[in-house]
């Protein structure tokens, strides 16, 4: 044993140094392990503040940058869960090109799908399908387009639809764009007396996006040449995804039956009643948010319908509304929107859109 390493005592009888018995080694080794411990506790406790303020700068910079760009704060959240796999260097890097955030999105996709840690699998849906919203979102926060910054450059023709609290919505045009405002066609409405009223204004632009806005009527203009309503001009233009979700064509077989609503006794709650009667055709096309198909039967706007879509080997099932039907020939073109869906059932119809070698339509 190599004496130097243990502890000595002094001999008050001889005055020298001798070894210390067997209890007061166990105790001076426990004395240096206590202290060991204690220094790496801290240290430790040092490097663990460090990094939280590193982490802290990140996710700051990380926001920002995102924020800018037009992500949500559940979005900006979402991503950050998976910066460690990021394949970037830097955020900047990150979106300074579409195809960057592709991957970033794809790599975060097969994380989700490798994970064998997830609490529930509703949980795993359910990141799964904010991932694919992200990516669904990609050709509109990338858009070329310059986007619209005032009511200015909305060109004359450009068909709008506007919204009056005390009277609803109507569909008009602009017909004059001029330095303090621009003018619309005057609604047929010969029992609206007073037309000076806040009103909110929706449009689209080809190739861009969709955009609304908040103004006052100041004026009805009453000329030979020219009857409008006068708008003041705004340059707080709300800009959004003008189709939300991409559609791809498609040939996959469909059952449906129509559904309603029916009151309870008591008038409290309503219950989903659905019709007995199914049909069966094949869809022309589908998102994550509807689809459209061909039928021989005559159907309406806003009615409900529970449908089954077979994908593959999947089945989709849903509580759909009936958007619009048009008249192509002797059949009926439904187009719906997906009111009830489940996470795990969207994310198969993601699947094939991202997939699927089909033409975007």
């Amino acid at each position: 044993m190599n004496f130097m390493l243990l502890p000595f005592v002094l001999d008050t009888t001889t005055g020298f140094m001798q070894k210390a018995d067997t209890k007061t080694t166990m105790l001076f080794f426990l004395g240096i392990l206590l202290i060991v411990l204690v220094s790496v506790f801290f240290s430790k406790m040092q490097h663990s503040k460090n990094l939280k303020n590193v982490k802290g700068k990140e996710y700051k910079t990380f926001k920002a940058i995102l924020s800018e760009k037009g992500f949500s704060q559940e979005e900006v959240e979402f991503l950050y869960k998976y910066y460690d796999i990021m394949p970037f260097t830097s955020p900047f890097l990150l979106i300074s090109k579409k195809s960057n955030l592709e991957s970033f999105i794809n790599k975060i996709l097969n994380q989700i799908l490798s994970n064998q840690n997830y609490d529930a699998v509703e949980t795993r849906e359910k990141d799964k399908n904010l991932a694919y919203k992200i990516l669904n979102r990609l050709d509109f926060i990338f858009s070329k387009t310059p986007p619209l910054s005032s009511t200015r450059s909305i060109p004359v023709g450009k068909k709008v639809r506007l919204y009056i609290k005390e009277y609803g919505y109507f569909y008009t045009e602009v017909i004059l764009n001029v330095e303090g405002g621009i003018v619309v066609t005057k609604p047929k409405r010969d029992d609206i007396k007073n037309w000076k009223k806040p009103v909110t204004i929706y449009f689209f632009l080809e190739d861009d996006a969709g955009y609304s806005f908040n103004s006052f009527i100041e004026d009805e203009v009453s000329e030979d040449h020219l009857q409008g309503l006068f708008i003041t001009h705004s340059d707080l233009l709300k800009r959004y995804q003008k189709r939300a979700y991409k559609r791809k064509e498609a040939q996959f077989y469909i059952t449906y039956s129509f559904a309603y609503y029916q009151p309870a006794r008591d008038g409290s709650t309503k219950k989903l009643k659905i019709d007995p009667t199914e049909y069966d055709r094949n869809i022309i096309d589908i998102s994550a948010g509807g689809c459209s198909f061909e039928s021989l039967k005559e159907g309406r706007a806003n009615q409900l319908l529970k449908m089954s879509i077979y994908i593959n080997r999947n089945t989709i099932n849903s509580i759909s509304k009936v958007i619009r039907v048009l008249k192509r020939g002797k059949k009926f073109v439904y187009h719906t929107k997906f009111l009830k869906i489940r996470p795990h059932d969207q994310n198969t119809i993601y699947e094939y859109i991202f997939k699927s070698k089909s033409r975007t339509v």
